[in-house]
Parts: C-alpha cells; sequence; structure tokens
C-alpha cells in the first residue's frame, strides 16, 4: 500500500470490513433475511468492485519530495581526518550522519576527485533514512572544496551540496643547519611544507663554493666544491613563504676539511638563553625530550638509568641545552641528578675502516647564584669521558661503572624523526617514543677505561668577591684533547657528569677551597649531589690527515 493515497487506502479498508461483515454472518442472519450464498457472493464481488472503481476515479499524482533533516548548505569538516580509519575504509561510529526525509528513490554521485578524500555511505537508497560521510585528513595549507550530487528519481536537477574541509595549519620545516662532506658534490637539505616556498642563495663573501641545483618537493638540491683545509666554511640560504612570510628562515650550510669526522658547536640550541645570560642560572636551558624535531635529529643521545632521588626512582633524560650570549652548548646533569651526553657515531669513518682520532671539547662545572656578600655552592667537578662502540682511550686514569643502563634516548639518530611522516598524531607519538627510547645494548653496562676530569674553570656568580670566569667555555683551562685508536664507523664519545646514578641519600653539601684568577683561595660550599656540567665545541678528527 505504500504507492497508495490516502483517499484510496481509506476506500479499500471499509470495503474489507463490509466484506468482513457479509462472510462472517451467521446461517441464521441469512435465512431470517432470506440471503443466499449465492447472493453473498454476488454482493462481495460487486462491493470490491465499487471499491477498486472509486479507488481508480480519486487516483492522483504524488510529486517526489527530498530533504536532509536541517537543511545544510554545505558539509563542513576541520583539516584532521573524520569517520575514515588510517586504512582507508570508513568508521561509520565517528562519521557524520545526515537524516533524509524522502518519498523516492535516490542515490549519490561524487565526481573522481572527490572520491579520492570523500566517502559516503549508504550511496542509494528509497524514502526515508540516512547516510554517513567522511573525509581524509587535509594536510595542505589551502582549503579543498568537492560536490556531493544527489539524484532524486522523478526529478530533473540534482540537488548538489558542497563538501568544505579547511586547510591544515602553516607548516615550513627545514633543516637550519646542513653540513655536506669535504669532497662536495650534491646533496639535499630536507624540507617539509604544505604550502608553496622557494629557496634563493644568499650572495656574500666566501659563499661561492656552494649553489642551489634544483628546488624539488622533498627539499633544496644543493651542489657544493671539495674542501682541502680544515676550517670550516659556512653559505647560508634565503627560505621564502609568501604565503605566511612569519616562516621565512635563514638556513646554513656548513663544510669542514677531510681529517674531520665530527664537528659540533650546538649553536642550533642558541634558542634556549640562561635567564640574564647569567651562568648561574639554570631555569631555562630545555631538557632534550623537548627539543624540536631538527634538533633532536642532530644526533646527540642520553643513556638513561635509574637513579634514586630523595627516596625516588627517575629515568627522566639528564641533558639539557641552552646558550649564554647566542653560543649554544648542552648541559648534563639537573640538581640531585648526574647526566651523561653522547655524541653521534663517526659515521664518516665508513664500514669497515680504522682510524686514529683526536677529540677535543671544552667543558667547564657549574655554580649557583648565591648573593653578593654570600658565596653561593659549587657544584661537583667531576667529568668522565670514554668511547663507546670501537677504539681504544689514550691517557686512560680512571673507571667508570655504568649500571642498569633503561634505554638509550634518541638512539636512533641516523633515521630523523619527523612527525609528518606518519598519517596520524597517534600512530607519530608512538614512533617518537619507540625512536627515542631505542633499546639499550647489554656492553653499554660494566665497567669502561675512562679519563677522570676534575674542572677548575667555574663561571663567575653573583658573589663577585670570588673572581672566576666570566666565560668559562671559552678559555684555556675549558679546552681539552683525548686520543683515539682504532676508532669505526660505530665510535662514540661519552660525557658522564660524575658517577653513574648517583643516589646522594643523605649526603649533606660540603666545603671546598676554591683558588681564583687572582690567586686568593676561599672555602665555600660544596654541593656533594650536584654534578652539573656544560660541554661545547666538540670536533673529531682524523690524525692522519
Amino acid at each position: 500500500f505504500m504507492d497508495i493515497s490516502t483517499q484510496r487506502l481509506t476506500a479499500l479498508k471499509l470495503t474489507y470490513i463490509f466484506i468482513q461483515a457479509l462472510t462472517n454472518s451467521d446461517i441464521y442472519t441469512m435465512k431470517r433475511y432470506n440471503i443466499s450464498n449465492t447472493l453473498r457472493h454476488i454482493a462481495v464481488v460487486a462491493l470490491c468492485a465499487a471499491a477498486f472503481t472509486a479507488c481508480k476515479e480519486d487516483e492522483t499524482i504524488i510529486d517526489p519530495t527530498f530533504l536532509i533533516e536541517g537543511n545544510p548548505e554545505a558539509f563542513e569538516f576541520s583539516p584532521e581526518a573524520s569517520g575514515m580509519t588510517t586504512d582507508g575504509y570508513m568508521d561509520r561510529d565517528n562519521s557524520t550522519r545526515y537524516t533524509v526525509r524522502s518519498n523516492s528513490r535516490w542515490h549519490v554521485e561524487l565526481d573522481e576527485a572527490a572520491a579520492q578524500w570523500i566517502k559516503v555511505f549508504p550511496d542509494e537508497a528509497t524514502g526515508d533514512g540516512y547516510f554517513f560521510v567522511s573525509v581524509t585528513e587535509n594536510k595542505r595549507f589551502d582549503p579543498r572544496t568537492a560536490d556531493v550530487r544527489l539524484v532524486i528519481d522523478g526529478v530533473d536537477a540534482p540537488v548538489v551540496i558542497p563538501v568544505k574541509q579547511s586547510g591544515a595549519a602553516p607548516k615550513l620545516q627545514a633543516t637550519r643547519r646542513m653540513t655536506v662532506t669535504a669532497y662536495g658534490g650534491e646533496s639535499l637539505i630536507p624540507v617539509i611544507s604544505n604550502l608553496a616556498w622557494s629557496a634563493s642563495k644568499i650572495e656574500e663573501a666566501g659563499s661561492e663554493w656552494v649553489n642551489i641545483k634544483e628546488l624539488k618537493s622533498n627539499g633544496i638540491a644543493i651542489e657544493s666544491q671539495a674542501r682541502d683545509i680544515d676550517e670550516p666554511r659556512t653559505a647560508r640560504i634565503a627560505l621564502d613563504c609568501p604565503q605566511v612570510p612569519s616562516l621565512n628562515d635563514t638556513l646554513t650550510v656548513i663544510q669542514y676539511g677531510p681529517s674531520i669526522i665530527l664537528y659540533e658547536e650546538f649553536d642550533w640550541l642558541a634558542a634556549y638563553p640562561m635567564k640574564d645570560n647569567n651562568w648561574f642560572n639554570s631555569t631555562d636551558p630545555k631538557r632534550m625530550d623537548t627539543w624540536t624535531d631538527d634538533m633532536a635529529a642532530n644526533g646527540w643521545q642520553c643513556w638513561t638509568g635509574s637513579a634514586t632521588v630523595n627516596g625516588a626512582t627517575s629515568a627522566n633524560v639528564t641533558v639539557y641545552g641552552g646558550s649564554i650570549n647566542d653560543n649554544g652548548w648542552a648541559k648534563l646533569g639537573r640538581t640531585g641528578v648526574n647526566g651523561n651526553l653522547v655524541s653521534p657515531r663517526f659515521a664518516t669513518i665508513g664500514k669497515g675502516n680504522k682510524r686514529d682520532v683526536k677529540i677535543t671539547f671544552d667543558a667547564c662545572p657549574y655554580v649557583a647564584a648565591g648573593t653578593a656578600s654570600k658565596s653561593s655552592a659549587y657544584d661537583s667537578n667531576r667529568l668522565y669521558v670514554f668511547v663507546y662502540g670501537g677504539g681504544e682511550l689514550e691517557g686512560v686514569n680512571s673507571t667508570v661503572k655504568i649500571t642498569d643502563v633503561v634505554y638509550n634516548y634518541n638512539g636512533n639518530w641516523e633515521t630523523p624523526f619527523r612527525a609528518s611522516d606518519y598519517p596520524s598524531a597517534e600512530e607519530a607519538k608512538l614512533a617518537k617514543d619507540a625512536w627515542f627510547k631505542a633499546e639499550a645494548k647489554p656492553d653499554m653496562n660494566g665497567n669502561h677505561a675512562a679519563i677522570l676530569y676534575e674542572l677548575t674553570n667555574y663561571p663567575m656568580s653573583k658573589y663577585t668577591k670570588i673572581k672566576m670566569y666570566a666565560d668559562p667555555l671559552h678559555c684555556e683551562a675549558a679546552r681539552h684533547e683525548i686520543i683515539v685508536r682504532n676508532a669505526t664507523e660505530n665510535t662514540q664519545v661519552v660525557f658522564q657528569g660524575g658517577e653513574w646514578n648517583d643516589t646522594w641519600a643523605g649526603v649533606a653539601n660540603g666545603t671546598t677551597t676554591i683558588v681564583d684568577l687572582t690567586g686568593k683561595s676561599f672555602s665555600v660550599p660544596y654541593a656533594y649531589q650536584c654534578n652539573r656540567i656544560f660541554i661545547d665545541n666538540v670536533v673529531v678528527r682524523n690524525l692522519a690527515e
């Protein structure tokens, strides 16, 4: 009865009721009124014919109707994927549902381009119902629009509703500091972006050794000349983003001579200055696990153990990055916990090769602020340096014991992490956690032959009566040098502040004697529970060159 008008339906119902009355009459009634079975059947047939004749005479044509509840002018979505699984299937539990009111058959049409990022289910039905709409993530900065065409039987023109998805936040992510080999040739500066960009070399004296060869979808192809001396040279490239000028940036290309295996000034940590450029204020440097992906991809690591601090177990990363007067450095340790800084592998030595190398670095200990009239506490000043992954250290004068390494933070540094490589924020987080927390290797634990330095170049504090170093990382006392024989591509240099995982439970501060730059001696508080060390200017070079 779904295609029959209300009037026809009413007539049929009345006819049906009358027929029931006749067919259900008992014999007594028929005899009383002298109605025979034959007449009764004739009456039934006549009434049915009359009913259907009346219906036919009243028949009307019903116009097709179609309405989406709420009468939306557009289906609008944010940049994130909505109702779409990571493998490209619709997730109806998280899709947007639209309710249809109709008396006709209808179906949905999408052109080929729209079908790449929009899904509709079901795409056809009859009468009242509903359908779901889902979209994939829009990673582009620009919004996108496509039409959904709803074709209704009996209607010449389809109902056209646009699907609108806003654009993602602007992204222009580039490697800000690119090191090229001494041998020159072509290199790629990676660039990840969701909007238009361009790049050009900044023409300045001494930059003729490098040129932009081509702008590619994934970065800037550059070509550099060979370098035959160790002194580094730099060139700069301007990255231009017309749509979002605030993303404009300057990239630095640096090249070292053939003997350089590793050269690290930590200038990429200059974005984290100490408060008022004071060495005694360490609240502003940032812990390694808060560094940007580009910073972490420089390859510096931290072995993390289970230190007990004031009765609580801590497995936090204990390497920080900061700067003084735009000079970046890494800092080992924090209050109550020592630190461990591990260099990238000496990968440029090459597979199967062994080299004798010289490692130079700058280091200084930490001093608390104190006051103008009272000395502050001076941190413990013990720094162990050893190598891991191959090679023999010359001048060994100590042993450092490493136990219970939990993980090697940022251990998989040779594959830089970029969140944009993953289809969702959830997957990116899992991948980032795994990348940061690489599984520790058994041989990290044990006794490592080391060189122990007792650093004396403390910075100045507020207590100016003691004349110490205004710039403790750029002085003769800060500079140290070690030789490693038979280093391999897997060799790393490890800087360990104090004993591994000191608990310091119940250990009170003591006193020590400081001899300042004028030769005067002072008895000052000594912080046994702290062993913060600054490291800068790590250079590894091949002795054979």
